[in-house]
């Protein structure tokens, strides 16, 4: 069973809707099947055979059951029955040449209008016989309006993709240059021009009936469709006297370009045209509108760019095909001896910089060819004017930039997709370092054996190597600090560590009495804990007893321990402070005494021998009066 959005048939379906025509398909027999192809239920009397006509499958009623309108050349005049698969092509078709025939409108009008006063007149469209699609390149057939002349000319619309065209001045000059440019082996223009408002060039040269380069080598007429005429099949390769008569042609167009400083990296074989026995090169202003070349995926140096377009067309000219990415070695027994080498200093230089257009020119396969043409008085005959070559400069400027943008975007590219490998690669090999890691840990643990030990050893070494490990790294090394489980963990235990140390200070700060103080206990059987006496909010605190601060031993000594006083009934009322002693007329007066220092906080023993009785046991505590009561 098949999809009906991946049917396929040899006629019915082109690579491309978007870009190609859709060709009418043949039906398949009634016989060749006995069920849909969607569901798979069997034909009967009851249930019928329905052909989709945009596949020629067979489908039943229910997976058959779309009307919709075909192409108009298939000859259908009213809507058909097709199935789902072909509905989402022919809806896309529709699309595409709905914008397509707009395009086209639109260029046939501004054909139309350009031509109304000059001495051409419209005569057919060419749709799309050249690589570029409308708007961005329209072809017509114009004829010459003078009676009789039978001439036919080609007409082309370039949309610029550059701002180097913006002014009336610009304007004139880009006119200048494409008429001023003349070769023997490049195609003459006969009429000119650029519309501002458009951004559109127009340009009118004589139509060859041989057409392309590319035509002659599949032998197909140039006013077909391009994707029709070329497809996917291989031309036919050219003969190595015909291959050395082109190219000698071609380097010396090339050569006259170079000599004007005229950038021209667009040449390929569709962009040479074929008249009277002769290549001529056309498309130039190309350069000067900022469209990008067929060639740029294969530039490696914009210096170089016009070489290797020259060396895909050698190539093309004498295999039949275009060249791929390949290496030029592979086709050396498929082509003559010096085409090959040709080639090989193109593409593949030994000194690692190609060949130039001079010295391609004399090489004896190029050189031995005699040609009638007179190439030496071209260039001095071509005089451009200093405005002309400033912009033939920026041009040559602004393909460069494009050249070398293109290669660095490719480079970018080549590069993410390195590291992405790179790091593929890298979780491959830790995976596999893990599995052999788990493997040996879930063997049964027997005698120890040195193979044994090899294997375990082997598994748990972590690899050297000098890429960083990235995210997703795993090792089955323990100690391996790179490993992500290993750095959790460590950092959870110097967690608990400094947990543990701050706790073992704070304890043993309680019990040296290194802590804050502890607050007054409220008895009364201890003078050096003397009971407060109750007082109202906002009156302050009592002072302490002034035994406290005259018996206040210094830091440095141990408290002694307080002798218990009698118990009394009610609390003594606080001693007045004593006077100072009388200075000695014996000796020199006594210095000052110190101020007094705060009490020292009790100690652990201390305050247990002030609340314990020690002749009545461990435990017992001491009688007390109890508290005051309170008023």
């Amino acid at each position: 069973m098949r999809s009906s959005a991946t049917k396929t048939t040899t006629r019915g379906k082109a690579k491309d809707s978007s870009v190609r025509e859709i060709e009418r398909p043949e039906w398949m027999p009634d016989e060749s099947v006995n069920g849909c192809e969607l569901c798979s239920i069997s034909f009967s009397f009851t249930q019928r055979r329905h052909h989709c006509r945009g596949c020629g499958h067979i489908f039943c009623k229910e997976h058959c059951n779309i009307m919709m309108t075909l192409p108009p050349e298939w000859g259908y005049e009213s809507p058909q029955r097709i199935c789902a698969g072909c509905k989402i092509k022919f809806q896309k078709y529709a699309k595409t040449r709905l914008d397509r025939e707009s395009d086209i409108e639109s260029g046939v009008l501004v054909a139309q209008y350009y031509l109304r006063d000059k001495e051409f007149t419209y005569s057919t469209p060419l749709l799309a016989i050249g690589r570029r699609k409308p708007p961005l390149k329209n072809y017509f057939l114009v004829l010459p309006s003078a009676i009789g002349s039978s001439t036919e000319f080609l007409m082309s619309t370039v949309r610029s993709s550059s701002s180097l065209i913006s002014t009336e001045t610009t304007r004139q000059l880009f006119v200048a240059i494409m008429q001023t440019v003349r070769h023997p082996f490049i195609l003459p223009v006969a009429s000119v021009d650029y519309l501002l408002d458009k951004h559109t060039a127009v340009l009118i040269r004589p139509f060859s009936r041989e057409g392309a380069l590319r035509d002659k080598l599949h032998k197909v007429d140039p006013k077909i469709d391009f994707y029709k005429k070329y497809g996917a099949q291989a031309g036919s390769a050219l003969g190595v006297k015909q291959v050395a008569l082109y190219g000698r042609q071609i380097l010396e167009a090339m050569s006259f370009l170079q000599s004007i400083r005229f950038s021209y990296p667009h040449l390929n074989a569709s962009n040479i045209v074929v008249k009277d026995g002769k290549c001529c090169l056309t498309d130039l202003e190309n350069s000067l509108l900022g469209l990008p070349p067929l060639y740029i995926q294969h530039f490696t140096n914009a210096a170089h760019a016009e070489l290797v377009c020259f060396g895909h067309v050698l190539f093309q000219m004498a295999m039949g095909f275009t060249k791929a990415k390949a290496s030029i070695q592979e086709f050396a027994t498929k082509m003559p001896t010096n085409i090959y080498d040709i080639l090989c200093s193109i593409f593949e230089p030994a000194s690692g910089v190609p060949p130039t257009v001079t010295e391609l020119l004399n090489n004896p396969f190029f050189s031995a060819v005699s040609i009638s043409e007179n190439v030496l008085d071209a260039k001095s005959q071509c005089i451009l004017e200093d405005k002309a070559k400033i912009m033939l400069r920026r041009a040559r400027r602004k393909n460069k930039e494009m050249i070398e943008q293109f290669l660095r975007e490719q480079e970018e590219e080549n590069g993410t997709a390195n590291v992405g490998s790179l790091r593929i690669s890298e979780q491959e090999s830790n995976k596999a370092a893990t599995a052999s890691a788990t493997s040996s840990a879930t063997a049964p643990d027997a005698v120890a054996s040195p193979k044994k030990e090899t294997a375990t050893t082997a598994a748990t070494t972590p690899k050297t190597s000098s890429v960083q490990p990235m995210q997703g790294y795993s090792s089955s090394n323990p100690s391996d600090p790179l490993n992500p489980d290993n750095r959790k963990k460590a950092a959870m235990r110097a967690q608990m560590m400094r947990k543990q140390s701050s706790l073992q200070r704070k304890s043993s700060a309680k019990l040296n009495g290194a802590s804050k103080p502890a607050p007054l206990q409220r008895t009364t059987s201890s003078p050096a804990m003397p009971a407060s006496t109750p007082a109202a909010p906002s009156a302050p605190a009592p002072p302490p007893p002034a035994a406290n601060r005259a018996t206040a031993a210094p830091p440095a000594a141990a408290p002694k321990p307080p002798t218990a006083p009698a118990p009394s009934a009610t609390p003594k009322a606080p001693a007045a402070p004593a006077p100072p002693p009388a200075p000695s007329s014996s000796g020199p007066p006594p210095p000052p005494p110190a101020a007094p220092m705060p009490a020292a906080p009790p100690g652990r023993s201390a305050l247990l021998s002030s609340i314990c009785d020690p002749s009545l046991g461990i435990g017992r505590l001491k009688k007390t009066s109890g508290p005051a009561k309170r008023r």
